[in-house]
């Protein structure tokens, strides 16, 4: 995830700032007991949610690199509205 958000905010992308509780954002990466994420908008406001849950990684080969997923979620759309898909990938 980390490696993820760099490469983005070396491009220029600017990541949206969530704070939940006393969990605290650290170099634009939100990480809890569930995984870490990081949110930043598109051109056309929608909000891109990257997601790294632990149990994913953990079903991995331990020669596999786990990846960052991405949400695309359109204003006002509900959480099962959600449409995912692995970074790098066409939907």
């Amino acid at each position: 995830m980390a490696a993820d958000v760099t490469e983005l905010v070396g491009r220029g992308l600017e990541f949206d700032l969530v704070e939940f509780g006393d969990f605290k954002m650290v170099d634009h990466v939100l990480t809890t007991p569930v995984g870490s994420s990081a949110w930043f908008k598109d051109p056309e406001g929608n909000t891109i949610q990257l997601d790294q849950l632990p149990c994913v990684a953990a079903a991995l080969p331990t020669t596999a690199k786990p990846r960052s997923t991405a949400a695309v979620m359109s204003p006002g759309a509900p959480a099962r509205d959600l449409h995912t898909a692995p970074l790098g990938t066409q939907r």
